[in-house]
Parts: structure tokens; sequence; C-alpha cells
């Protein structure tokens, strides 16, 4: 009973926010109809305006600002109805990732932060992101957060150059190896940093060679992790996530970054009550995604097997 009140509470406080974000549109549509008006009208008539001409200028220029005032209103009022869905769902993802994780921390409006990236082969110099987890999957420790790693041109001030985004997931392993190995998808896109230290290995496997390029400071590691079952695991799940994946491994964690632009657990318009169980479902099959990913990287029982052995 409780459930279902506060969801027509929720669901009244969104209404209302549609309907200030349906009034400032209107305003807009009026506002860019005068601007049109009067070119129109000084075109037409700019040789007989007379005294009207300044009343035209000041309307002219009134509706200039209220065009800009309605557009960053209803902006603002959208990403308002984004946050209170957020802040009203954000208990209910967090129950949903603890029944899936052994969870530690759930924040909505937080990621890995800026000096976490620069110990990494990054080139960048600003992030955004989201939604970050932190717990443990099968007695793994793990972290996990949406994000947006981008850098600014200095060669042009206005353009932003984006480094990634995306899906970033973070696995503890079992074992620490004395190697890089750097695993990405297509050759569009890299986020790490190669230099010269990398080398660009192949494996056994023309499938994967086709799909991936595999960089390493130890091509013997590269292959006791790049096993054939694991490439095979590899090429399933890649299709599967929908996503151009990069796999790092270094020292004691794997990166497993999906570059496909995704937002999980964002908010998406909520008007009747039907629209928050598709809520609800949406965010169990984003758990499910992160879940899929772990279980595929876990198969690898030389990085995460107990006794350290080799996945044949």
């Amino acid at each position: 009973m409780h459930k279902h009140s506060s969801h027509r509470d929720l669901i009244a406080l969104i209404e209302q926010g549609q309907k200030k974000v349906k009034l400032f549109s209107r305003l807009g549509k009026i506002s860019l109809v005068i601007i049109a008006a009067f070119f129109v009208v000084t075109a037409v008539f700019k040789d007989n305006l007379g005294d009207w001409g300044n009343l035209l200028l000041r309307l002219f220029v009134a509706a200039i600002i209220a065009a800009f005032f309605s557009f960053f209103a209803s902006e603002s009022q959208k990403k308002q109805i984004k946050k209170l869905i957020k802040s009203s769902f954000s208990e209910e993802i967090s129950t949903m990732l603890a029944n899936a994780f052994e969870l530690f921390e759930y924040r909505p409006d937080s990621h890995l932060d800026f000096g976490h990236f620069r110990r990494m082969p990054i080139d960048f110099n600003r992030l955004d992101g989201s939604d970050l987890v932190t717990g443990k999957y099968q007695g793994i420790p793990f972290t996990f957060c949406d994000i947006e790693i981008t850098k600014e041109d200095s060669s042009e001030a206005s353009k932003t150059i984006y480094v990634f985004k995306g899906q970033w997931l973070e696995l503890s392993l079992n074992k620490s190896i004395n190697a890089t190995v750097y695993v990405r998808e297509g050759t569009q896109y890299k986020t790490f940093n190669i230099g010269s230290r990398l080398q660009k290995v192949e494996t056994d496997s023309f499938d994967f060679n086709k799909n991936f390029t595999v960089y390493t400071d130890d091509p013997q590691t590269a292959f006791y992790i790049l096993t054939p079952h694991f490439m095979e695991i590899i090429l399933a799940a890649d299709k599967a996530a929908a996503s151009a994946s990069e796999f790092y491994f270094s020292g004691n964690r794997v990166i497993i970054a999906l570059r496909n632009a995704r937002d999980l657990f964002d908010m998406e318009n909520v008007e009747k009550a039907d629209d928050l169980v598709r809520l609800r479902a949406k965010f169990q099959a984003d758990v499910r995604f992160i879940t899929n990913i772990f279980d595929v990287i876990l198969k690898n029982e030389y990085l995460f097997g107990r006794g350290g052995k080799v996945d044949e």
C-alpha cells in the first residue's frame, strides 16, 4: 500500500514538472514566431515603419530574451524531473544491486575520481560520470561506474575530444601479473596510450585477431591469459554487449571498458504508473548487464582461479 501511494505521489510531482516544461515550450514557440514575424514585417515595410519601428525592435529583443529563458528553463525543469525520479529510485536500485552483489556502496551521483584515472596511461583533462558501485561478486572485489573521459584540443580551443564514454569496470585479480596486456576491439578507438613499451602480438585465433588487437610487454603472459577458450568467450560476450570492448590487464586488476555511450540506471521519461514498471525492468536489465560481463571474465581460471591454473 505504501509503495503504491509513493508511486502516485511521484507521478503527481512528475506531472507538475511536465506541465512547466510544456509551458516553457509554448513560450519558446511563441517567441520564435514573434522573432520570425519581426524579420518578415521589417523586410516588407522597412520604409514605412515610422514610430512602430522602435516598438517592434523592443518586442524583438523581448522575444529573444523569452526564447533563451524558455529553453534554459525547460532544460532545467527536465533535469529536475530526472533528479526527482533518480532520487525516488536510488533506494530501489541499491536493493537490486545488493541482491546481485555483496554491495559496499552505491553513489548515484559519483564516479571514480580524477586522481584514479591520472594513475593510468590515459590522456585526458575532464571527467564526468555517475552510478559509482563498489562491492564483491563471487568473492572478487570490483568497482563500476558510468564515465565520460574527454580532453580539450590545445590546437583548437573549442574542440572537445571524446576519449571514452560508457561503462568502466574494474576487478581485482587473485594474483598479481608482472606484465601489461591491453586488448582492444577494432582500430578506430583506444582509451589507453600504447607507448613504445607495448608491442603488438597476434594470437592463434583468426576470428579474435580480426576483431581485437593485443598489445603487451610480455607475450608469454598474454598467451596465458588469452587461451583459446577464453578468446571464444570474449568474442561471444562482445556481441551480446553491443559495445566496443577494451580489456586492460596489469598488476592485480583487470579494467573492462565498454565504449557504448550508454548510461546505465539513467532515468527515462515517466508520465504514468506503467512507465514506472518499465523503468524498474530497465534497471533490472542494467544490473544483469554488469553481472553478465563479470560472469564472462571470471571464467578465466588463470586470473581468478584459486589454484592459479591456466584455463584450457
